[in-house]
């Protein structure tokens, strides 16, 4: 997964019925060869949703990045104030050694 929160997968919003408009470079994605890779990014996303108990899963998200050693610091992308507020929240939700250890596993997988 590439981009921003994976331009949007790792929050968790889209699912097998998600079609984008024409001209979205997501619109790739749920097309052809490009299907069964957009639908196995869904089902390790679904795997995580675990991480969503408190927080956002964009929150979740960004929180991993933050968690590795070598990340100082990280530039999410948003479009609207709210989601400059959700990002801002992932630094007072640390992951776990446990929520760590969960997320190897499905990345892992």
């Amino acid at each position: 997964m590439k981009g921003p929160l994976a331009m949007g997968k790792l929050t968790g919003k889209f699912t097998s019925e998600t079609n984008f408009p024409e001209g979205d470079v997501r619109k790739d994605w749920v097309e052809g060869e490009n299907r069964q890779y957009f639908l196995r990014d869904l089902e390790r996303v679904e795997s995580l949703r675990f991480l969503s108990s408190g927080r956002t899963m964009a929150q979740a998200a960004l929180a991993y990045v933050l968690h590795h050693p070598a990340v100082s610091t990280a530039i999410p992308g948003a479009k609207t104030p709210l989601q400059v507020e959700d990002n801002v929240g992932a630094v007072d939700l640390p992951l776990s050694a446990e929520d760590l250890e969960r997320i190897r596993a499905v990345i892992d997988d």
